[in-house]
């Protein structure tokens, strides 16, 4: 996998303010960055820069590392830690953290932060859709079809759903 090193520069002043390392489109990437890298960028938006490419993975966690050790002596910057612990999308073995047993506290926590999670991102429990939304969500239902498993646990849910609301009813 050939990764690289990138910059994101502030696009009110163009220095930069964080330094990471990856492959495909993870330098234009808004996903899984700290809450001040998303500060800044709200504020003032980035630019991203590749400054190296076609870097092994362990050649870019080093580049990584001492790119950011060098930027932090003349910049602020959004790194929340000194570089060179990322995984680039490494899954199994070739993960750097593969094997590596975690403790309990760390699956706690790991635990709590993905309740209420679901594929598409947070859960929207208890939040209201639209009447946009919720039409654009049947339109794209329309004319789809449904296997008889489907069908059956549809009403069971359904059913699940109907008998909660009515408990729910006799309590108040």
């Amino acid at each position: 996998m050939s990764c690289y090193l990138y910059v994101h520069e502030r696009q009110d002043i163009g220095l930069p303010f964080y330094v990471g390392k990856g492959s495909n489109n993870r330098a234009t990437s808004k996903k899984d960055r700290n809450q001040y890298w998303h500060n800044i960028v709200n504020k003032v938006g980035f630019t991203p820069k590749i400054i190296q490419g076609n870097l092994t993975h362990v050649q870019s966690l080093n580049a990584e590392k001492l790119t950011i050790a060098l930027f932090r002596k003349f910049f602020k910057l959004a790194n929340l830690t000194d570089g060179g612990d990322g995984g680039n999308g490494l899954k199994g073995e070739n993960h750097p953290l593969y094997g590596k047993p975690r403790t309990d506290e760390v699956k706690a926590k790991i635990s709590k932060a993905l309740q209420g999670v679901n594929a598409g991102g947070l859960a929207k429990k208890g939040i209201k859709l639209s009447n946009a939304h919720k039409l654009a969500i049947s339109n794209s239902l329309k004319g789809k079809k449904k296997t008889p498993e489907h069908i059956k646990n549809a009403s069971e849910a359904s059913k699940i759903a109907k008998a909660l609301k009515q408990k729910d009813r006799v309590k108040s």
